[in-house]
């Protein structure tokens, strides 16, 4: 997606433990960086929020939930130095990215996984595989989405070409 929008992807072999991975980070100016719950943690452990961090413009959130707890204290991080926190939720099988939620309505909506990304949607089925429309009714989400892989190939090329071909005509 940031290939897409003419933006410069900065890889860098340094771990946030490092000051080196900071002195890359300031030196190139990232203006975005990302991370998994685990990284927000440790980056609360390393003091982030003394930090100022003046290139970065966004920080995003991705791969799992983060608790409550921790998206307040980003939010509130944010606010305080003009950056936007946004909040996204995924799983492997479809990338790290199914929905994320509008940096507007974070604070109304924390713990909420927000809305489908571009291109993607989501259903709430029953046991029967039926739609649910009725509010505080459990049921397993679904996702559909270009970025939803089609699984673990088991078998020979042409067979997996047939598999591909049928679960396009049947969920595209």
């Amino acid at each position: 997606m940031h290939k897409q929008t003419g933006a410069t992807v900065l890889t860098i072999e340094y771990t946030i433990f490092l000051k080196e991975f900071w002195e890359f980070l300031e030196r190139e100016k990232a203006t975005l960086i990302s991370g998994v719950p685990y990284t927000y943690e440790m980056l609360k452990n390393l003091h982030i929020f003394q930090t100022d961090l003046p290139s970065v413009k966004t920080i995003t959130q991705f791969g799992g939930k983060l608790p409550e707890v921790l998206q307040q204290a980003y939010l509130d991080y944010a606010e305080q130095k003009g950056k936007q926190f946004v909040l996204m939720y995924g799983q492997t099988e479809a990338t790290a990215r199914m929905a994320y939620l509008p940096v507007k309505r974070s604070r109304e909506k924390i713990g909420s996984i927000g809305i489908a990304i571009p291109g993607g949607r989501f259903q709430l089925l029953d046991v029967n595989g039926n739609k649910i429309t009725e509010a505080w009714s459990v049921g397993e989400l679904v996702y559909y989405g270009p970025n939803v892989a089609l699984g673990y190939a088991t078998c020979r090329q042409e067979e997996t070409i047939s598999e591909i071909i049928w679960e396009t005509r049947e969920y595209g």
